[in-house]
């Protein structure tokens, strides 16, 4: 493979990677769903560990500290 491949390959993967693993998941998820999520995270009467428990119930694969830093703007997401 080339250098100029193997940069393209590299630069793709990076695009992906801008966002942290709970915004790679809803990034999967129908818009419905997105503007729900968007909803429960900005609901301050929802504990994050609550958050949590919905969103591996919907599927999510991740820890409680990836929502809470998500939740918080602390993560990699824009």
């Amino acid at each position: 493979m080339s250098l100029h491949d193997l940069y393209a390959e590299v630069k793709a993967v990076t695009a992906i990677t801008k966002l942290c693993i709970v915004g790679q998941w809803s990034e999967s998820l129908e818009e419905n769903d997105k503007a729900t999520l968007k909803v429960a995270m900005d609901d301050s009467e929802l504990s994050s560990k609550d958050l949590f428990l919905l969103l591996r119930r919907a599927g999510g694969e991740f820890g409680l500290t990836a929502v809470r830093e998500h939740r918080r703007g602390d993560c990699v997401c824009l």
